[in-house]
């Protein structure tokens, strides 16, 4: 079957554009790609159709409505037409705007071109036998463009007139053209574009249109739901809802893009919708808020990470309660184990506070709920006796977080999800809501968010990467509620990394955790071999921590000499009390008015500062990432149990690999113990090497 965006479509459409659109799709095997112009606000006129046959050919097609009877009153003339029309009338506005458009395409004197033998343009009449065209035209094709009546309006018709108007010669830069002159919604800004592809577009004398790639857009246009009123759109199956579609893939391969490009293209479709894209941390929401501005934004789309959306709701039915910080947590499970426990060790604190908030989010607030409750995948097995011990400990922990009027980050998740549940939080419905690595929300955070969706029709659009997931979540989607089989597509082509760094990650993966994991998302030998060559990933030895961001600072210094933009680097501190601290110490080092938090809002022009566990989706040509050892040394902790270690191993190996995939271009790690990791070198990354990373000179003016 022929490959066609958007596919379903919904909504109402003219009953000719319709059949055209389904003889399309049915033509067999995959020499045909084809596209249907959408009806965005603003866009110009278009032909309704582009095909591509077997990548050499284009055909623009414009779809004629006219009926038999009407066509033959204007070829013929009738009783009372007094003369009104003549042949030359019919069809005659789409046979002008497909002219338009390849002209566009072509220039008024593309005559000498070989392109001009690669665009075909074509105006189909579905209604109308080809006699009567025959009558009206004479010759075919007429003024250069080719018709085609009712008998061949089919699959094995369009087939055929496919092949014999086929000539080849379409170049990909004329068909980029076409493309984004005939679907404008899909073109990439050149800002979004990963450093290594703005540098390898920096040596062509002619840019091409940047352009998201087939999967990429089919993703972003699979059941948009249009308004009714629409005339360009055919509804196959109704819309059952509420509705969720997942986009998973490698690192790099735009999971993040084409949910920016769905979220605007429906706003605009549906300006009387309510949207919603919600993040897991504040870094990644202003690097999609940013780039979505700079697609439109469209003003019915909200943006927040989950808790400042929830947080927002709260504040309005019930008092403000702190949250607790992590180490006075520590300290409260730790009193609230020793009357049940005894003596209690850290590891076992560590093992509590994991339990607990896996408790919560799933809602697990009775004892009974804990001991029918399926623990599988938690790493550490417990007895029914185990189970109403740990029971015990995390009722007398929350009875300490109340009488100390606050609460942790998974009981407030779950106070929100009570609240909204129970009809005390009233939220106006959305039509959409898009969730950015999703692999990070919890489940009573999906049920939150299927609540708010507008019954029957509201839809959920998830983009997920399991390969970076480590902040313990470890759930399945069907656990969420979330039905996701059948509605899940896979990008498979890094876009961000070149092969060096890509290899080395993937590598390093497969070192530490092997590939029985059924959910990672690692670059096949095709998608390796696609990515371009660049420098492996460099570690600089250092003597002592305190030597590292003096290091980085000198190392940045030499880029910016070099001509290499601030926003190009981005420095990741494994930590995150000494993310706070980097930021401070780089500012002093190399100015104020050049470093910033990732975090905050700031100028775009300036070197970026992230924590590790905030670095998700986020990017940058320039990786420099500091403190790993400090991870890697906790895998080595004797209070570990041989399940927690197992956990942890697969945690930090899940953040490394994000934290790696962060680099576009080049990826410097520092490293102060004397031996080196023992994955490095097998790894493919090398030491040292040159004093400071750099990008060709063509990148500086990119």
């Amino acid at each position: 079957m022929a490959r066609i965006s958007p596919d379903p479509l919904v909504g109402s459409i003219a009953p000719e554009v319709h059949k055209v659109y389904r003889a399309l799709r049915a033509i067999p095997g995959d020499d045909v790609a084809a596209w249907v112009s959408m009806p965005l606000p603003g866009s110009s006129d278009r032909p309704e159709f582009l095909a591509v046959y077997r990548g050499g050919t284009a055909f623009v097609i414009a779809v004629a409505t006219v009926g038999q009877s009407e066509a033959e009153e204007i070829v013929h003339g009738g009783l009372f037409s007094m003369g009104k029309h003549s042949p030359g009338d019919l069809a005659l506005p789409q046979r002008t705007m497909t002219r338009e458009f390849v002209t566009a395409i072509l220039g008024e004197d593309g005559a000498g071109d070989p392109a001009t033998r690669s665009i075909v343009p074509i105006v189909l009449f579905p209604n109308v036998a080809n006699a009567t065209l025959r009558d009206a035209f004479r010759i075919n094709p007429l003024e250069g463009i080719y018709w085609i009546g009712r008998e061949h309006t089919n699959a094995e018709g369009l087939l055929r007139c496919f092949q014999r108007l086929s000539h080849g010669h379409l170049t990909d830069g004329v068909l980029a053209e076409l493309r984004a002159r005939f679907t404008p919604e899909s073109v990439i800004p050149e800002r979004f574009v990963a450093a290594r592809q703005r540098r390898d577009r920096g040596l062509r004398a002619r840019l091409a249109p940047l352009l998201l790639d087939y999967d990429q857009e089919w993703w972003t246009k699979h059941r948009l739901a249009l308004p009714d009123d629409c005339k360009l759109d055919v509804s196959d199956a109704p819309v059952s809802g509420p509705e969720a579609t997942l986009v998973t893939g490698v690192a790099g391969s735009g999971k993040s893009l084409v949910l920016l490009y769905r979220a605007c293209h429906q706003a605009r479709l549906r300006p009387d919708s309510r949207s919603l894209v919600l993040t897991h941390n504040r870094a990644l929401r202003r690097e999609l808020e940013q780039r979505f501005g700079e697609l439109g934004r469209p003003p019915n789309v909200e943006w927040a990470t989950f808790f400042s959306w929830a947080n927002r709701y709260l504040a309005e039915v019930t008092p403000v309660r702190k949250v607790v910080q992590y180490r006075v947590r520590d300290d409260m499970i730790g009193a609230a184990a020793r009357p049940v426990f005894g003596t209690i060790e850290p590891r076992q604190i560590d093992f509590l506070e994991e339990e607990f908030d896996w408790m919560l989010d799933r809602d697990i607030l009775t004892c009974d709920a804990y001991l029918r409750a399926d623990r599988t995948g938690r790493g550490v097995r417990l007895t029914e006796a185990d189970r109403r011990k740990v029971f015990r400990v995390f009722e007398n922990y929350r009875h300490a977080l109340c009488a100390a009027g606050c609460e942790d980050w998974a009981g407030r998740a779950l106070r929100f999800w009570h609240l909204v549940r129970d009809g005390k939080i009233r939220l106006r419905p959305y039509d959409f809501i898009y969730v950015d690595e999703a692999q990070f929300f919890a489940p009573v955070w999906f049920l939150a968010l299927r609540r708010v969706l507008k019954p029957g029709t509201g839809r959920l659009f998830l983009a997920a990467d399991p390969t970076q997931g480590f902040l313990k979540r470890r759930q399945s989607w069907l656990s969420c509620g979330l039905e996701l089989r059948g509605r899940s597509t896979r990008l498979r082509r890094s876009y961000r990394n070149t092969r060096p760094i890509l290899e080395f990650a993937a590598t390093f993966y497969q070192l530490r955790l092997g590939t029985d994991d059924d959910e990672i998302n690692l670059p096949g030998d095709d998608e390796l071999a696609s990515a371009p060559e660049g420098v492996p990933p460099l570690l600089l030895r250092l003597t002592s921590r305190q030597d590292e961001l003096t290091r980085v600072a000198n190392e940045i210094r030499v880029c910016l000499a070099e001509g290499i933009p601030a926003a190009d680097i981005l420095l990741i501190v494994a930590s995150g009390q000494r993310a706070r601290n980097a930021v401070e110490s780089l500012q002093r080092l190399l100015g104020p008015e050049r470093v910033s938090d990732a975090r905050q809002a700031s100028p775009a022009d300036r070197i970026r500062v992230c924590a590790l566990d905030g670095a998700t989706g986020i990017e940058a040509p320039i990786v420099f990432l500091v403190g790993i050892e400090e991870l890697l040394a906790a895998e080595a902790a004797l209070r570990l149990s041989p399940e927690q270690r197992e956990e942890l191993i697969r945690d930090n190996t899940r953040r490394l690999y994000m934290a790696f995939t962060r680099a576009a271009c080049r990826l410097v790690v520092t490293w102060t113990s004397p031996s080196l990791p023992p994955w490095w070198t097998e790894a493919g990354g090398t030491t040292e090497g040159r004093p400071a990373p750099s990008l060709p000179a063509k990148r500086a003016s990119a």
